[in-house]
């Protein structure tokens, strides 16, 4: 193992005037050359920059050194630092033995208005690299508007471990260098290391397996390499059986119509298949709520603030229903002291539905976790009635208590006054209606509603796919952002 060398150990191994010893065995000694890199450069008075030879064949062996054609228009140091002294022109020249590269320098007048540069960055500053594969580094003159971008010039401290060209790292055998990039005055390193392809990937698993999509939908395959320390670097290639059905690029399926397809990940002779069905699904993807909450900032006030009636329902499945901070409550919606639809409570059981607020109205519904249903929770103050309906059927009422409800502060979606008390598990189509909706109606729209939306107060399809936005559809501006990033699962909801 090659130890990683220092910036000025680099520096002078490859721009100082040393001894170059080394000589690739594919170099026929009559192929002997210096050259230098940028061939022409421009700067101005005062100002510095770097010159970096390279030798080939037999002028490996000698020791480089500098001259300028013209002292008074730029000097060069023993390191290959040229400085501006006047305007004109004059040629550097290294030499080494016999042979002899050189740099065309164009001196200007100093520009006090121009902007310089101030730094060179690399992006990565590390990277490790399986043997005879390659990396790319990307270099960004800093500010972005400098006057002047100098040219960038690559070079490897150790072309035994990695080569460089342009920024593409290559790798030849086991060992660690340095990557210097220079440009003008500045420059910056990149740790390289090589590592053997001694324990390469054998297997290739994918987050889904089969899966739906609605036409429109896009939706993400995570792969994972196995075994989890390997070695190789792998690229995949993800290919469709039927690109008229399902695109796939890096990974990312996009739907294109009705039908169905393989997506394949490939890494040489290691394959994983998903296999997806593209309909026009009313739901295709839904919003994991673990440890995540949804703030309801209610447009208009004073419409959620005295209601006499309400129905609330939306599709739920929990991962468990005592989630991992141990809470026995899982808020779907509202708050307590307010309103407040949840499951599970202490002395009623983790899985039982209750409403907070309506003299703590417990359903005796146990729900299983790892299971989909559609929950509508109907109240109305007036006739003091309350009821459940568990995938469109009505499964009990009750007497409530409040004369009217107020939704209009402290009103969230997966949290209560504890932030323990999330939901561990899915939410789509949450609805908040400001009727009572009969039973035939709650029947009719489990999955989609595109119907009158004059008494919907919200609805959130939580369809995103992406990000933390969630759209209200009923056209009362209610929009969500969710306290974190979602975590968005494809849904394989409802069933044909």
């Amino acid at each position: 193992m090659k130890n990683i060398l220092s910036f000025a150990a680099a520096f002078a191994a490859l721009i100082a005037g040393v001894s170059c010893t080394k000589t690739l065995p594919s170099e026929p000694v009559n192929e002997a050359k210096v050259t230098v890199a940028p061939e022409s450069i421009s700067i101005m008075e005062t100002e510095v920059a770097y010159l970096v030879p390279t030798c080939y064949g037999e002028a490996k062996k000698s020791v480089v050194e500098w001259n300028s054609s013209n002292r008074n228009v730029v000097t060069v140091s023993n390191e290959g630092k040229i400085t501006g002294k006047s305007a004109g022109t004059a040629t550097v020249t290294a030499k080494a033995g016999n042979y002899t590269g050189t740099c065309k320098v164009t001196v200007t007048p100093l520009d006090e208005s121009v902007v310089p540069v101030v730094k060179i960055a690399v992006d990565p500053a590390e990277v490790t690299i399986v043997e005879t594969r390659t990396a790319t580094v990307t270099a960004t003159v800093l500010p972005e508007n400098a006057t002047t971008k100098p040219q960038l010039v690559w070079s490897s401290s150790d072309e035994a471990v990695a080569t460089v060209a342009n920024g593409v790292i290559t790798a030849v055998e086991e060992g660690e260098c340095e990557v210097i990039v220079w440009g003008g005055a500045h420059k910056a390193a990149v740790k390289v290391k090589v590592i053997p392809d001694n324990n390469p990937t054998t297997e290739i698993v994918l987050s889904e397996t089969d899966f739906k999509l609605a036409v429109g939908k896009s939706w993400e395959i995570k792969a994972t390499l196995l075994p989890a320390d390997h070695t190789d670097l792998p690229e995949l290639t993800w290919t469709s059986s039927n690109t008229a059905v399902a695109t796939v690029k890096d990974g990312v399926v996009t739907a294109v119509a009705e039908g169905e397809a393989d997506i394949t990940a490939a890494y040489g002779n290691v394959k994983a298949v998903a296999h997806v069905t593209v309909k026009d699904y009313p739901i295709s993807v839904v919003a994991n709520m673990y440890k995540n909450f949804l703030p309801v900032n209610w447009k208009n006030t004073s419409a959620v603030s005295s209601l006499t009636q309400i129905t609330v329902e939306f599709l739920v499945r929990a991962e468990k229903w005592r989630n991992d901070a141990q809470n026995p409550v899982s808020s779907i919606f509202g708050i307590e002291g307010k309103w407040l639809i949840r499951i599970g409570d202490q002395g009623i059981g983790d899985a039982n539905l209750q409403v907070a607020k309506s003299s703590n109205w417990t359903s005796n519904y146990n729900f299983d976790a790892g299971k989909w249903y559609h929950v509508a929770v109907v109240q109305n103050c007036t006739s003091r009635t309350i009821k459940l309906y568990v995938n469109g059927k009505l499964e009990k009422s009750g007497t409530a208590y409040d004369s009217s409800i107020n939704l209009s502060t402290d009103c969230f979606i997966s949290k209560s006054y504890d932030n323990s008390r999330y939901l561990q598990g899915e939410l789509s189509e949450l609805r908040v209606w400001k009727v009572e909706r009969t039973a035939e109606e709650i029947a009719a729209n489990m999955y989609r509603y595109t119907g009158d939306m004059s008494n919907l107060l919200a609805y959130w399809k939580f369809n995103e796919g992406e990000g933390k936005a969630v759209k209200d559809y009923s056209g009362n501006g209610n929009d969500l952002t969710a306290n974190a990033d979602i975590n968005w699962i494809p849904a394989t909801l409802p069933e044909d």
